[in-house]
C-alpha cells in the first residue's frame, strides 16, 4: 500500500503541479488538495491488494501453524487428498 501511494505520489502531472504554483498555494495545501486526490487510483489498488493479502496470510497460517479447527481439518485433508472434504471446509469457511 505504501509502495502504490508513494508511485502515485511520484506521478502527480506536472499541470497539478504547475497549477497549484499558479494558485500559490502553500506545499501543505498542495498536498492535500492536488497531490493526494491525484493518487487515489494508486491508493484504492494497494489497499485492495493488502486486504487481500492479509486474508490470505490469515488463512494460509491458520492452515500451517493450526493444531486443531477448521484451518487444521482442511490442511488434514489436504494431505489425505480428500478432496471432497477439503473444499467442503473450504466453502464452510468462506460462507462464515
Amino acid at each position: 500500500m505504501i509502495v502504490n501511494t508513494l508511485t502515485g505520489l511520484d506521478r502527480v502531472p506536472r499541470a497539478f503541479a504547475k497549477s497549484a504554483r499558479l494558485f500559490r498555494l502553500g506545499r501543505i495545501q498542495e498536498l492535500y488538495l492536488v497531490s493526494l486526490p491525484s493518487t487515489g487510483p494508486h491508493f484504492i489498488t494497494g489497499l485492495k491488494f493488502s486486504i487481500v493479502y492479509s486474508v490470505i496470510g490469515v488463512i494460509a497460517g491458520e492452515f500451517i501453524l493450526s493444531s486443531r479447527g477448521i484451518g487444521y481439518r482442511i490442511a488434514f485433508a489436504y494431505n489425505n487428498f480428500d478432496t471432497r472434504a477439503m473444499y467442503a471446509l473450504m466453502l464452510l469457511l468462506i460462507g462464515r
